[in-house]
């Protein structure tokens, strides 16, 4: 028992140590502060500009594509220099003399004559956007809206964006 006695205050002193430590840890000056900051990540490249041409009766033939449906034609190019054409089956650009062929997307916003608004292709989708409104009667069956032509790739980024006309008919 007196062994225990002569134990304790040896015990209860190595208990006080660390307190010590803390109050001198309390009145040290505090660490500076470390900033991190995220590195910027490198923009990523443009997207490929895909300089459409226009899109022939042979290409709407062999898309499958005859029919009712719309055709796009940018601002400034003759009426007959449609570089979209787009149907309920299915859409047709041209690209480097190769035509280009995008499927429906049945959740999008239906347009004119069983069109959608967005089709989607390998690497590519696209979307059209028309005002509001009746339209303008531009032929026996067709009718004239301006409208906007918007291709994009596979990571969201433009390649080709252009207002115009839209114009559909049967």
């Amino acid at each position: 028992m007196r062994r225990a006695l002569v134990l304790l205050p040896l015990f209860l002193a190595s208990c006080d140590e660390p307190a010590a430590e803390n109050e001198q840890a309390d009145r040290a000056p505090p660490a500076p502060a470390i900033v991190v900051t995220e590195t910027e990540k490198p923009a990523p490249p443009p997207a490929e500009a895909l300089d459409p041409q226009p899109v022939s009766w042979a290409d709407i033939e062999r898309a499958g594509l005859v029919g009712a449906g719309c055709a796009f034609v940018p601002a400034g190019a003759a009426a007959n220099q449609a570089v979209m054409v787009s149907s309920s089956e299915g859409a047709v650009m041209k690209r480097r003399g190769a035509a280009l062929t995008f499927a429906p997307d049945p959740d999008s916003r239906e347009m004119p004559y069983g069109t959608r608004a967005v089709y989607t292709g390998t690497g590519l989708s696209l979307e059209l956007a028309k005002a509001g409104g009746e339209g303008e009667v531009s032929g026996e069956e067709t009718v004239r809206w301006p409208g906007i032509l918007t291709v994009r790739d596979q990571q969201h980024r433009i390649s080709y964006q252009a207002a115009g006309s839209l114009e559909c008919g049967a």
